[in-house]
């Protein structure tokens, strides 16, 4: 893309993969090899990348040296347009970056994400843990999937702690957004540079409730799906109890935003 249409690329759950091809042309790569699903990715280099704006009807942010988005279409689902958009990004535009730069950076753009109206999920069965908790567990327990609180910036040692592909999960208007990154394994030194690369991904609503379920159970989801949100948060329960008596703070006040 040239400098301008770098700088005028926008997303959005639910748009149908034609707006993108309307507004980008060839510049979208279409892969229609499998069967019912369709995938439509733009590109960009790490030495040229690109600007884009996550949208979801009135809320927008902006994300900087963007590397590559790819959006997902269902023939199964033709009305929902794009059911998830995966969007890769670095967190600078140099190569090697201080890992405690690189967990200002990431904290800058969780709070930037926030500020947009988006609201932290945490999946139904997991414990409901903030702050400190919240990071102490996920350690622990070496839980990649958990959702951790974006309102806590943790002190360098606990950052490098934290494993590879590590998460903030959000929601707003029927849709999810998990925020991860991961970092070169070799370049781990807390003193030393090392190298970033971050992944957001947006699903919508229907989606993520349909994720739920294989086979022709998929194909029922609607009616299904109530039945093991209650399972899920059964085991939630479960989980928190045994937590509590370990000493862990469960956050009562805490509500599933997508309920």
């Amino acid at each position: 893309m040239n400098s301008s249409e770098k700088r005028n690329v926008f997303v959005e759950i639910g748009e149908p993969p034609e707006a993108w091809v309307r507004r980008y042309g060839k510049k979208v790569e279409i892969n229609s090899k499998n069967h019912g699903l369709k995938f439509y990715g733009l590109d960009w280099t790490v030495k040229n990348p690109g600007q884009l704006i996550v949208r979801n009807r009135l809320s927008e942010f902006q994300l900087e040296a963007v590397l590559g988005a790819m959006g997902t279409f269902d023939d199964e689902y033709p009305g929902e347009g794009f059911s998830k958009i995966v969007i890769t990004t670095n967190i600078s535009q140099s190569e090697t970056i201080a890992h405690d730069e690189a967990r200002q950076k990431i904290f800058a753009l969780l709070q930037k994400i926030r500020s947009a109206g988006w609201t932290r999920w945490i999946y139904p069965s997991d414990p409901r843990l903030s702050g400190e908790d919240a990071f102490r567990y996920q350690i622990a327990e070496d839980d990649t999937f958990y959702s951790l609180d974006s309102n806590y910036l943790p002190p360098l040692d606990v950052w490098m702690k934290l494993s590879d592909r590590s998460q903030w999960k959000f929601f707003l208007n029927d849709v999810a957004m998990s925020v991860r990154f991961s970092r070169d394994q070799d370049r781990m030194k807390p003193n030393l540079p090392g190298a970033y690369i971050v992944w957001i991904e947006l699903i919508s609503k229907n989606e993520m409730e349909r994720s739920e379920f294989q086979g022709e159970e998929r194909k029922k989801w609607k009616a299904l799906y109530p039945g093991a949100r209650k399972r899920q948060l059964s085991i939630r329960i479960e989980q928190e109890k045994k937590l509590q008596m370990q000493g862990y703070k469960i956050d009562v006040e805490y509500k599933n935003p997508d309920q």
